[in-house]
């Protein structure tokens, strides 16, 4: 073979807080497109990865700097710091957002010219004079977007939040990526309040919304069920970043770790990084043919759902609404 398709071996260090040594770890690894699993992030995990060899290697240093176990205790950091003082961007966010996640503008490449970014919306309201984005969503048809439910409703209780008064009021709008400068304003809708008082759970955690977005062409999306170890990538708000216009909070999960974990009672359980932004934002499958397949509907990061089931994953990853299900069948 001539040397651009030399693969140098690939190496697994041995990684006690991690899964990267493990069996699991080899799995994940060998399944893995080349081409996706250096996320475009220059200051984070892959600097200078684009100079590596054609493959999928990982070197042992690269393994040392971000880990999935890694941006998942980074992440709690931040919302620790963040709680404390929400006037200023904390370095622990700032930290998180160059390990972990990438710029909006960095299209995952198996997602690129497929008109990924007519599908991908960020939810506003304006607040004292300022816009601020608080949720992501799916645009699935030209008149109708789905969201996390509890974006309008308190996730532990079950009650309204101050965004569904915005929503009453014609307050909310949706900007699409492909056009972050054109506002859609959100049609009213009485929305059916969780079915008990207690904690949304995660596979009721969607809500569908009208909107009227038909001045813009949609791609064709794909929903399937995922499979265990599937590469994915979300995209969402960087909630966590103190900024004066929103749209410098967009970003993209990195590809490191971005996988499916788990599946269980209508919830995907996965690695990718997020912040409280993310929330109702598609979760992306990496393994389709080249067109738009979603998989999930991102809900929230952390053990938060005792409903989703006990695992090795589930203390520290995250919890999505699976597609498949009732879900599915409410976006037909």
């Amino acid at each position: 073979m001539d040397g651009g398709d030399q693969r140098p071996e690939i190496q697994y260090p041995a990684n006690p807080d991690g899964i990267f040594g493990s069996p699991l770890g080899q799995k994940i690894f060998a399944g893995i497109p080349s081409d996706i699993l250096y996320p475009t992030n220059p200051d984070g995990v892959v600097a200078g990865a684009a100079q590596l060899p054609a493959g999928r290697l990982i070197l042992p240093e690269e393994l040392r700097k971000v880990t999935w176990n890694t941006c998942a205790k980074m992440s709690l950091n931040l919302r620790v710091a963040f709680n404390t003082d929400r006037s200023t961007t904390p370095p622990e966010a700032v930290a998180f957002d160059r390990a972990c996640l990438s710029p909006i503008s960095d299209i995952p490449l198996p997602l690129r010219d497929t008109g990924i970014e007519r599908t991908v919306g960020f939810l506003t309201i304006e607040q004292d004079g300022k816009e601020t984005a608080f949720c992501t969503a799916l645009r699935f048809s030209k008149t109708k977007i789905v969201t996390a439910k509890h974006c309008f409703f308190d996730k532990s209780k079950g009650s309204t939040k101050a965004q569904y008064d915005y929503l009453q009021y014609g307050m909310v709008r949706l900007y699409l990526l492909g056009d972050l400068s054109k506002p859609y304003v959100l049609d009213y809708v009485q929305l059916a309040a969780p079915s008990s008082s207690g904690a949304i759970p995660t596979s009721d955690d969607y809500v569908i919304l009208p909107v009227d977005t038909r001045d813009t062409d949609l791609p064709a999306i794909n929903m399937n069920e995922p499979v265990p170890l599937q590469a994915l990538t979300t995209p969402g708000i960087n909630g966590y970043l103190v900024t004066d216009d929103w749209r410098d909070q967009l970003r993209w999960s990195s590809a490191n770790m971005c996988f499916v974990l788990q599946l269980n009672n209508g919830c995907l359980v996965h690695g990718c990084n997020t912040t409280s932004g993310f929330s109702g934002a598609p979760v992306f499958s990496l393994h389709g043919d080249g067109g738009i397949e979603v998989v999930g509907l991102h809900s929230s990061g952390g053990n938060q759902d005792a409903s989703c089931g006990t695992g090795l994953f589930y203390e520290s990853s995250n919890m999505a609404t699976l597609m498949a299900g009732n879900l599915m069948a409410d976006l037909q």
